[in-house]
């Protein structure tokens, strides 16, 4: 178990709460959905390591692989790296993160529904360990000629736990579907989603520092 430390708190996430009056904690509730499935948001959490003033204001963007290596680049050269390591990186993980492996992740975020998955689990324990996300910090993990690389993505930024406020319907559909059979009480596993659309800074409803022994 670790400590979540309260870092941030937007103050107006309330005026979005007059607009969607319903923001349900799976870890709480477990009773019949209600109301117009499209007004339903949910209450979900994203592990990552990243730095908090740019989530604070910018909010949670969609996976976009040519996005992602413009921001990690800059990131990456502020702190030193040089050009060619980080061409040759780059590269590397534009083979990588290919095809399937590709669609699979783009034009998506990631949320964990239950605390459990990331307080009892180590499953997210690279997420907060390394800057930039899955996608980008994998081969530097695991190929050695990146060892600068992986040194710096584990000296940028701090883990951080965002919680935020999520469309219900902007999951995708099988995911949205058990969440509802969970609610419903037809279901006792609600684990994970994916979304399909932007998270605004006004839908963050905190960021948290992840004190776990990394």
């Amino acid at each position: 178990m670790f400590a979540l430390r309260p870092t941030w708190t937007p103050r107006i996430h309330k005026q979005k709460r007059e607009r969607y009056p319903v923001t349900i904690d799976l870890d709480q509730h477990k009773n019949a959905l209600f109301g117009d499935p499209r007004s339903v948001r949910v209450k979900a959490y994203h592990c990552t390591r990243a730095i908090r003033g740019d989530i604070a204001s910018s909010g949670l963007k969609k996976f976009d692989l040519e996005e992602r290596i413009q921001y990690l680049d800059g990131v990456l050269m502020a702190s030193g790296l040089s050009r060619g390591l980080l061409d040759d990186y780059f590269f590397e993980v534009r083979r990588f993160i290919s095809g399937q492996n590709l669609i699979g992740r783009e034009g998506k975020i990631c949320f964990c529904l239950n605390r459990a998955l990331f307080e009892d689990d180590d499953g997210c324990d690279k997420l907060f360990r390394y800057f930039g996300g899955e996608a980008l910090y994998k081969l530097a993990v695991h190929m050695p000629k990146f060892g600068e690389v992986r040194e710096a993505l584990e000296a940028i930024g701090e883990p951080l736990v965002i919680t935020a406020s999520i469309p219900l319907n902007a999951m995708l559909p099988f995911q949205s579907d058990r969440v509802r059979r969970y609610l419903s009480g037809e279901s006792s596993e609600c684990c994970e989603a994916f979304i399909d659309v932007d998270v605004p800074p006004s839908d963050i409803m905190e960021i948290e520092v992840c004190n776990k022994n990394l």
